[in-house]
């Protein structure tokens, strides 16, 4: 499966997911260097999802 199979499979679950996406992306963009650096041009960033699973809200970090 690529990416984009996974995600549309993914989005049937959890609703708010794509909009997520797109406001990491939009990060990104902005700010290609933003979180920690751990070296060679790799970033780890930590960003809260707010994805509504089946009816149930769930934080995920």
């Amino acid at each position: 499966m690529n990416s984009k199979e996974l995600l549309k499979e993914f989005s049937k679950k959890h609703r708010g997911i794509k909009s997520d996406l797109s406001k990491i992306t939009d990060d990104l963009e902005l700010n290609p260097n933003l979180g920690v650096h751990l070296g060679q041009n790799v970033y780890k960033s930590d960003w809260p999802f707010l994805v509504l699973a089946k009816g149930n809200w769930a934080e995920l970090e």
